[in-house]
């Protein structure tokens, strides 16, 4: 035998055995005697590639390769080497090489797509993959290489079919099975991805990625406890595996099992210290588990690790929410949107905070963006849904809702909000069935108890919705919304001290919360608990719609500091009646010696005027050019520390504190004991024009007996939900006031202005009712029509305090729930001497309370009889004889007529020329607004809107 050449046999039959370290050992003896053997030299590299030491199989291969150039397998091999030693480009020239020597070399092909595909040349890998399974179609690793391929490239039905064809060729292929199994995945065919993964763990037990992936599949088919035990299996198999520890933690977590979940991340993290999806989800655990500070840093560390990961940057921003850091919230997620303009979760989670912060607008933009970029992303169109009714765009938001159920018709919350907002559209009863639907699909919801409560309060359903709220506590006691919302069904149901004990729960597990603090507030002044009250009246300030919270360079007066000699600016800030009640005080500041500038809605400018010569009456959109302090009109009673025995009421422009006017009258039925009431002319501070007063009693002269104004409907409000389902409550209709038309002697004369005033056109069967409310352009004009009438009946709107401001008897119709300022168990007013209330015994009882009302103007009547005959506007205005003599007498020596100025002093002007406008660009004397001018809000308790569910990004 030829020594070197049978040696060199020998060698290659025992590298055919796997004998490597003996065909080795061979080699080298060959080489030691003959150094240049080319043959020698190739396959003593490619044992040493074998055996792990590739540097000297790539020098040995390449010492053959200079001694025989044209050795394609050696040029292979060599470039196998050279992709061991990461050289790619050098690799991919050695295949080259191969090929080119030999064009039907299937091994080049194969491995030169391998070198492709780590250059993330993936293109030209399939091209390689390709040629080969030309040349050799049952080349099964081919097949499923070019599967790897073209799910890289996510053609995955594609890859699917190379899978396929691989393991048709080689059914015991495990890996293809396991690749299989995860294009599956990806095609979302969870079912059959467990399938392969089963095939390929039967083929291959230790296969611990197998078991990891089996784990995911088998969470998203909701069996979590297989899943488990499949990361517990992985874990076995390779404790020290990262990523199994890492899916069995966000599993854990998943199942809020965020203890365990913590222990998991960290295993991982110990194991892989550079894993970054670890920490940021290690990060979301820690914020579950009311840890901000720690999640924080974990989000921290994730960023250090991989400074481009949008996710952490997502995460981190809702940490930083939960610490109220909002400046550096949104700057995080401004950095996470920056990185990948198409992350739809960054958008989400910033519209989120936009929303909370009252950017609406730029929230329904971020919220557009995220369903732009992913249109079934379902929590989006829910987050879009509720800023869209913060926007009073009801409408659009139901749309949202619907849109995210259709997405996932099992999203209890979606169901829940769009309850909320089917209520707003004033559809009850679809709104109740809709926060049904959610409880159906998740008992424990508490936001839908909640929202359901909110529905039956505005149905004036009050002990159902207090039992909707007490189920929302029961699933979540520190549900603050529906301890705060149960408050105010309590105080409507008026059982003020329960109602104080909710707030107080709400208060004491969210401190901040606006909105208890200001229910409660409207509670403490509704029981005459002035001092308290006006103090957390303030937190009207801080609510979602803030009232009153505007800001000027120059500091707010409470109260503290001296005005005297300063300017004081008073600005109106809620509605026109809140206006007329507490416009009173400008006289106070005046009287501690501030010059005083007031703005006041244009309806009211004149009127206002006759506060006096030296008040400053100011347009609502104006600031004066220079002033001291500052102080909106509400928080006038807490600067002047107004308690119920300090109320003012100003007459001729001077405070009087005691003085209410003596009281004469008729005894008015058994419902109201002994208490005597009467038509009287009381203290006054707001004052009508004598020439218009004068004017309107000659028209009304001919209308011989009792004048009566009535008002029978506020202003609907119809685009503000809550404002509109007060006015539901507390306005009626015409058509109820038919006990009236029965009252003789009574000529009943219209003040309603708005949509409800063409009822006026249909009176009640027997009424007589007079309507010249087209004349009245603003307060000032209907101040001086209702000077000239003896009484005002009207239910509880801007009218009443018309009245009472200018001590003209006035009846007010009040609602069950009524509102704050008219007191608890009190038919007369503090605030208006000259009032007398008449409140609903249940909540929409109207029937029993014009009845009352017609028995007492009957009975108003009976007790000052009417003359034989009419009066003519001469004799009416001279009170000469018949009934208006008899009006006269029981009312006291006081005229009526009596103005505060003198026919020498022309009325005060607020600001020149002509001062009647068109009425279609003024605010009516009811409050109508055509240009929706902001600034009124609902004068009871406030419910809270949809509970919303953050979910981490």
């Amino acid at each position: 035998m030829n020594a070197p050449q049978d040696l060199l046999r020998h060698a290659r039959a025992l590298h055919q055995q796997g004998m490597l370290a003996e065909a080795g050992t061979i080699c080298g003896s060959i080489l030691r005697s003959q150094p240049n053997n080319a043959d020698a030299l190739h396959l003593a590299g490619i044992v040493a590639l074998q055996t792990g030491r590739p540097q000297q199989g790539v020098e040995l291969i390449g010492k053959a390769l200079r001694l025989n150039a044209r050795n394609a397998a050696a040029h292979s091999d060599l470039g196998a080497g050279l992709r061991a030693l990461q050289r790619h480009k050098e690799a991919l020239a050695s295949y080259d090489r191969a090929i080119a020597l030999k064009p039907d070399y299937v091994r080049a092909y194969y491995n030169r797509a391998i070198v492709l595909a780590d250059l993330h040349r993936h293109a030209e890998a399939l091209a390689s993959y390709d040629r080969a399974i030309t040349l050799r179609p049952d080349h099964a690793e081919a097949h499923a290489n070019r599967g790897a391929i073209l799910a890289g490239l996510r053609r995955d039905e594609d890859a699917l079919a190379a899978y396929d064809r691989a393991i048709a060729l080689k059914p015991d292929h495990a890996r293809a099975h396991y690749n299989r199994g995860a294009v599956l995945a990806a095609l979302q065919r969870p079912a059959d991805a467990l399938a392969s993964y089963d095939r390929a763990i039967a083929l291959q037990p230790d296969h611990a990625e197998a078991h990891i992936n089996r784990g995911v599949v088998l969470a998203d088919l909701h069996r979590p406890d297989e899943a488990l035990a499949s990361y517990d299996r992985a874990i076995g198999l390779r404790p020290n595996h990262a990523d199994a520890h890492y899916n069995r933690a966000k599993l854990l977590a998943d199942l809020q099992r965020h203890e365990e979940a913590l222990t998991s991340f960290d295993r991982a993290i110990a194991l892989r210290p550079d894993h970054a999806d670890a920490y940021v989800n290690r990060g979301v655990v820690l914020a579950r588990l009311q840890r901000p500070a720690d999640a924080l840093a974990s989000h921290d560390r994730a960023i250090a690790l991989r400074p481009d990961d949008a996710e952490a940057y997502s995460n981190r921003g809702n940490v930083l929410v939960e610490l109220r850091r909002h400046a550096d919230a949104l700057a995080s997620y401004d950095r996470a949107i920056a990185l990948r303009p198409e992350y739809a979760e960054g958008y989400y989670n910033r519209a989120k905070l936009l929303a909370d912060l009252g950017r609406r607008e730029a929230a329904l933009a971020d919220d557009d963006r995220a369903v732009a970029l992913k249109p079934d992303y379902v929590e989006a169109h829910v987050n879009r849904g509720a800023v869209l009714a913060d926007l009073q765009r009801h409408a659009d938001a139901l749309a949202s809702y619907d849109r995210a159920i259709a997405l996932k018709p099992d999203h209890a919350g979606a169901w829940s909000s769009r309850g909320y907002v089917l209520a707003d559209l004033q559809r009850y009863e679809d709104a109740l069935a809709s926060c049904d639907r959610a409880i159906v699909l998740q008992p424990d919801h508490a936001d839908a108890y909640a929202n359901r409560g909110a529905v039956l309060a505005r149905l004036q359903r009050h002990v159902d919705a207090l039992a909707s709220y007490d189920r929302a506590i029961a699933v979540n006691p520190d549900h603050t919304q529906a301890h705060s919302n149960r408050g105010v069904v309590l105080a409507d149901l008026h059982r003020h001290a329960d109602a104080l004990a909710s707030y107080d729960r709400a208060i004491a597990l969210q401190p901040d919360y606006a909105a208890a603090h200001w229910n409660r507030s409207l509670c403490l002044l509704a029981l005459g608990q002035f001092d308290p009250g006006w103090r957390l009246y303030e937190w009207r300030k801080r609510r979602d719609k803030p009232v009153g919270d505007r800001a000027f360079p120059q500091p707010a007066w409470l109260g503290e500091a001296s005005i005297d000699g300063k300017t004081l600016f008073i600005h109106w800030e809620q509605g026109l009646g809140d206006t007329i009640q507490f416009c009173r005080y400008a006289t106070l500041a005046q009287g501690l010696g501030a010059r005083v500038v007031m703005s006041v809605q244009d309806p009211l400018r004149d009127l206002l005027g006759t506060l006096g010569p030296d008040i400053e009456i100011i347009g609502g959109d104006e600031v004066p050019v220079d002033f001291d302090y500052h102080c909106p009109m509400l928080s006038l009673p807490l600067a002047f520390g107004t308690t119920l025995d300090t109320i003012p009421d100003t007459t001729h422009g001077a405070p009087q504190w005691a003085a209410r006017g003596a009281l004469a009258g008729a005894t008015v039925g058994a419902t109201h004991g002994t208490t005597q009431h009467a038509v009287q002319s009381a203290a006054r501070y707001l004052a009508a024009d004598p020439a218009s007063v004068a004017a309107w009693r000659g028209r009304l002269g001919t209308l011989a007996g009792l004048r009566v104004g009535l008002c029978w409907a506020g202003n609907p409000r119809r685009d503000h939900p809550a404002s509109h389902a007060i006015d539901r409550r507390r306005s009626t209709a015409l058509a109820q006031y038919t006990p009236l038309a029965a009252v003789g002697s009574a000529h009943f004369v219209s003040l309603q202005k708005g949509e409800p005033a063409a009822q006026a056109a249909t009176p009640p069967d027997g009424m007589s009712i007079h309507d010249w409310t087209n004349e009245l352009h603003d307060f000032a004009d209907t101040a001086a029509l209702i000077e000239a009438l003896d009484l005002v009946i009207t239910v509880d709107t801007s009218v009443a305090h018309l009245a009472g401001a200018l001590g003209k008897p006035v009846w007010i119709l009040s609602r069950f729930d009524a509102c704050w300022r008219w007191l608890t168990e009190r038919d007369d007013s503090p605030w208006y001497p000259s009032a007398r209330l008449w409140h609903q015994p249940t909540p929409g009882d109207w029937d029993s309370v014009i009845a009352e009302v017609a028995a007492a103007l009957r009975d108003l009547i009976r007790d000052s009889p009417p003359p034989l005959e009419g009066l003519g506007r001469e004799a009416d205005q001279g009170r000469g004889r018949g009934w208006g003599q008899d009006r006269a007498r029981v009312m006291g020596s006081e005229d009526l007529s009596a103005q505060p100025w003198s026919a020498s002093r022309p009325k005060p002007s607020s600001g020149g020329g002509e001062r009647c406008v068109p009425a279609q660009v003024r605010r009516d004397a009811n409050g109508n607004d055509p240009r929706g001018k902001p600034g009124a809000v609902p004068d009871g308790a406030g419910q809270d809107g949809p509970a919303k569910t953050n979910i981490d990004g």
